[in-house]
């Protein structure tokens, strides 16, 4: 039996125009400053997203998974999203948060991901395996919700590994971090926020960027 033919798919929410500009601008500047390996463009296949769930999934569950998205969509009312504070993740990743927690985000997240997984046949993402043999450092936690979920970020029970909602807007070296989290949290320190109104399924690219849109579903209108 030959092996299926494997994608990798991003669920998403996308930020206001706003925030977009300002997460772009966030990202150039640590680009500039501070060598940053993550720019993001939306013009160039960088688009400024939160991520809900990251995974790989065989092409022939891509009808159903669009029908699984559609579904929940349809179920959720429209999202107001606040960006808190500026943190960051494994080996120099900076982004924007909205802090952990049982909030609307992670009550949408923990609805999507257990769908998405049945769909997925225990495939993982390619460029993250390196979680199984050390090559990539990571938590005992984070391996098990690698192998249970698909992806290292997805979480959909608290409060085993918070889920934390983010836009990623740079990576720089370890010993910039300091620096470049002081640089990022501009926008973000008296808060940033925006309206959600739909779900977006997209194509994964280098260091889990968003680069299209590939169908956007309405959420209800509250």
């Amino acid at each position: 039996m030959s092996r299926p033919e494997i994608v990798t798919r991003n669920v998403v929410l996308f930020p206001s125009i706003t925030v977009s500009q300002m997460a772009v601008a966030t990202s150039a500047k640590l680009a500039e400053q501070f060598g940053s390996s993550i720019r993001l463009d939306p013009v160039n296949s960088a688009i400024p997203h939160i991520t809900l769930h990251q995974f790989a999934i065989p092409a022939d569950n891509l009808a159903s998974l669009e029908e699984r998205v559609a579904k929940i969509a349809r179920e959720t009312y429209t999202l107001d999203v606040v960006m808190t504070t500026c943190g960051q993740w494994g080996d120099g990743g900076i982004w924007w948060d909205t802090g952990h927690g049982e909030t609307d985000l992670w009550r949408l997240h923990s609805k999507l991901v257990p769908r998405i997984v049945e769909l997925q046949d225990s495939y993982l993402l390619p460029h993250l395996t390196g979680m199984l043999t050390g090559e990539i450092p990571c938590s005992p936690k984070e391996r098990e919700a690698f192998l249970r979920y698909g992806s290292p970020f997805a979480n959909p029970k608290l409060p085993d590994l918070p889920f934390r909602p983010h836009i990623t807007v740079g990576k720089v070296h370890q010993q910039a971090t300091a620096s470049a989290i002081q640089a990022a949290n501009e926008h973000v320190k008296n808060g940033v926020r925006f309206n959600v109104k739909s779900i977006h399924i997209t194509e994964l690219g280098p260091h889990g960027t968003c680069p299209a849109s590939l169908k956007a579903f309405g959420l209800q209108s509250t």
